[in-house]
């Protein structure tokens, strides 16, 4: 809960911290492998993409259902230009949630911090989502 909250209040840095501690803390439970949810989103925010996308097949692995494991796989495809790659992951995701739209993302986020916001969803634009 603390790596969301400074996620939302614009610390990437201390939300990677939070997450990875306590992924330290309990290496086996469920938050440990959600922890990767946050972590991606926080390293692409910050254009550590290698790092993103290692997260986002962490969580993609331990949660194959999770459609934003596909988001971020997309979302690092983008960035480092692998479009064929970010297409199959809206596929994907879309398969797992035929509705889903940037939209509903946005959403899902509940609080708007507009330039990511707008980095975020000119990335999965290019990567097939409306």
């Amino acid at each position: 809960t603390l790596g969301w909250a400074q996620w939302l209040s614009d610390d990437p840095d201390g939300c990677i911290a939070s997450n990875k501690n306590a992924q330290r803390l309990d290496p086996q439970g469920e938050t440990a492998s959600f922890a990767w949810d946050i972590i991606a989103m926080a390293y692409w925010e910050t254009g550590r993409l290698d790092e993103s996308l290692e997260a986002a097949r962490h969580l993609v692995a331990a949660h194959p259902n999770y459609i934003y494991g596909q988001l971020y796989l997309a979302l690092n495809a983008v960035s480092l230009g692998r479009l064929d790659e970010a297409h199959a992951a809206i596929a994907e995701a879309r398969r797992l949630q035929p509705d889903l739209s940037i939209a509903k993302i946005q959403r899902a986020f509940a609080v708007s911090r507009p330039d990511v916001d707008a980095r975020r969803n000119a990335a999965l634009r290019q990567a097939g989502l409306e």
